[in-house]
């Protein structure tokens, strides 16, 4: 069976189980961002004239939140062999040079808020997968240089030219310019946090090492695809190919992932779209490449679902540790499943709920409120005419047949004390009681500090597991990663300057 074969039957098969796992993803999402979508029912279809959503979710997922990554990482790298003791102080420094990246954090993408992303998609979710790569990039600079005409330098460096004017006394006869040119920018380890439909497990296996196959989805430009080629020297006739469909406008195709799934993500982020696969002078035509992974040996690069550009057999991981470069995340682990849930999964039909009844009461309310009447324009004066303002007058001819009120009755809160007990239902399951977010509410334990603090210990003990979990699977896959790349990608000379001899 040939590699496009077996990668359309892997893909076709994960996503058979992935898809439902997407819905659910995007319907937590819908909750967590406000979006009124109450059981099903899109904003237009909603009974209700009152329209708000209660952000329960929204809440619940930033009390966890800063349980799990509240500051940045500490990374303590401990040897495990004796001959490596020597160099543990050098691994921390490798850590922190490749976690704390001023230049990454120039560009506005420190690895923190990469993390942050994939934590908060865990906690949304239930599952958040990273990417790591080595990430190389070039920039403008601006280089200035002197020019010295008796001399014969042109365009040359300041400060030679400067000398030679010096021995000349022609300092005067010095002319300087500036000029862009290309500078390397970036050479450093990065992660990618990759969106939750963008990743194609293999289903036999709920535990990602033992996975067979790993699928990871890219948009991304042609000029990035051919640039990457040239790095990875892709098959040049499949490449000449892609290219002469590229030349002439053909390079859109129909994705096996629906339409609808697309359009709602779509609507849900404004994020690309299939329609931005295509050639308009607005849109930026854009290749679909999928890489599977398999046993952290080999990678097979396919273009639109079509086109393999690695041959039959692959190519071999590019990187020295024989990896899958992936780092996941879990938040409610489910036994027997790589898919698992997330914070908002046990509480959104109770969410729904108190969203119904808020906007239930609402309605009532503005109809108590704001009286019904009933007007018969005959007993109307002429020129005059009936508009319920207060402190208005109407001038009518006839008091008790003119205008009629009808008043709704009065709506009290304790008609909807099921909203209320809705909303500790949902603080109960979550364990984002008062206390967890540092508020005093009912005094369980007293007012005395030792009562509070051991309330409080008791309440976040829950959060114990899952910021543990967070740590053993990504803060340690994130260190050794970091570790591993630097060690293959750093040359010698950087290696001092952050080290010393």
């Amino acid at each position: 069976m040939s590699i496009l074969s077996i990668y359309k039957n892997r893909m076709k098969a994960s996503r058979r189980v992935c898809e439902s796992h997407w819905d659910r993803a995007i319907d937590n999402y819908k909750h967590y961002l406000g979006k009124l979508d109450v059981g099903g029912t899109k904003e237009g279809e909603y009974p209700f004239m009152s329209k708000m959503t209660i952000p329960l979710s929204y809440e619940l997922v930033e009390t966890v939140l800063p349980r799990v990554i509240g500051k940045d990482p500490e990374f303590t790298p401990i040897a495990i062999e004796p001959s490596d003791v020597a160099y543990e102080n050098t691994a921390r420094i490798a850590i922190d040079m490749g976690y704390n990246n001023p230049k990454l954090e120039l560009l506005g993408e420190p690895i923190y808020l990469k993390l942050v992303k994939g934590v908060k998609e865990t906690l949304i979710t239930g599952n958040a997968v990273w990417r790591v790569f080595w990430r190389r990039e070039n920039t403008k600079r601006i280089e200035y240089r002197a020019s010295l005409s008796r001399t014969g330098d042109e365009d040359g460096e300041i400060k030679e030219v400067l000398r030679k004017a010096k021995e000349l006394k022609a300092e005067d006869e010095v002319i300087y310019t500036k000029k862009s040119v290309d500078s390397p920018f970036l050479d450093d380890f990065d992660i990618r946090h990759v969106p939750f439909f963008h990743f194609f497990p293999d289903v036999s296996f709920s535990e990602p090492g033992r996975m067979r196959y790993q699928i990871e989805r890219y948009w991304m430009t042609p000029e990035e695809l051919f640039a990457e080629a040239d790095i990875f020297k892709y098959d040049k006739a499949v490449m000449d190919e892609i290219e002469r469909l590229v030349a002439s406008k053909r390079i859109g195709f129909t994705s096996e992932i629906g339409k609808d799934f697309l359009q709602e993500y779509n609507d849900l982020f404004a994020n690309v779209d299939d329609p931005s696969m295509s050639t308009d002078d607005d849109k930026i035509p854009l290749l679909i490449v999928d890489k599977m992974w398999e046993n952290g040996q080999t990678v097979h690069v396919i273009v639109n679902e079509k086109y393999v550009c690695t041959g039959e057999k692959g190519m071999p991981n590019p990187y020295d540790v024989k990896k899958n470069p992936f780092i996941f995340a879990n938040d409610v682990t489910i036994p027997h499943s790589y898919f698992v849930r997330g914070e908002i999964d046990a509480i959104k039909k109770l969410e729904d709920g108190v969203t119904d009844i808020y906007n239930m009461r609402f309605d009532n309310l503005l109809q108590s409120m704001l009286n019904f009447w009933l007007v018969n324009p005959n007993f109307i004066s002429e020129g005059d005419e009936f508009v319920p303002i207060p402190n208005t007058i109407t001038s009518v001819t006839d008091v008790d047949r003119a205008v009629r009120i009808i008043s709704g009755k009065d709506v009290t809160s304790t008609a909807y004390k099921e909203a209320e007990d809705l909303i500790a239902l949902v603080r109960k399951i979550s364990g984002t009681e008062d206390y967890v977010k540092g508020q005093e509410g009912q005094t369980l334990a007293g007012r005395t500090y030792g009562g509070m603090r051991l309330v409080q210990e008791m309440a976040n003990a829950r959060f114990i597991v899952k910021s543990r979990l967070f740590e053993k699977m990504a803060l340690k896959s994130l260190g050794y990663f970091i570790l591993e790349l630097s060690k293959q990608f750093i040359s010698k000379d950087r290696v001092i300057r952050m080290v010393g001899e």
